[in-house]
C-alpha cells in the first residue's frame, strides 16, 4: 500500500517473501483441518477427531469438549 504520510514510497503487506510463503502454507494446512472438522461435526464417534483438528488450528487453548 502507499504510505498515506508520504515518509516512504511503499509500505509491503509482509515482511520477506519466506514469510509470506511460510503463512500461505500454514493457511492451506489450517484450511484442510477446518475442512475435516466441518465433515465429521456432529457425526457420533467422531467427537474426539474433530477436537483433534481444531486443536491443530487453534492450539491447545481451543476449549475442550465437555463431552
Amino acid at each position: 500500500m502507499n504510505d498515506p504520510t508520504g515518509l516512504v514510497s511503499r509500505i509491503n503487506a509482509v515482511s520477506s517473501e519466506k514469510n509470506r510463503r511460510t503463512t500461505l502454507r500454514l493457511l492451506k494446512e489450517a484450511e484442510k483441518s477446518l475442512d475435516e472438522a466441518y465433515d465429521l461435526d456432529g457425526k457420533p464417534g467422531k467427537e474426539f477427531d474433530y477436537w483433534f483438528l481444531m486443536r491443530d488450528v487453534f492450539g491447545t487453548s481451543f476449549p475442550y469438549p465437555t463431552w
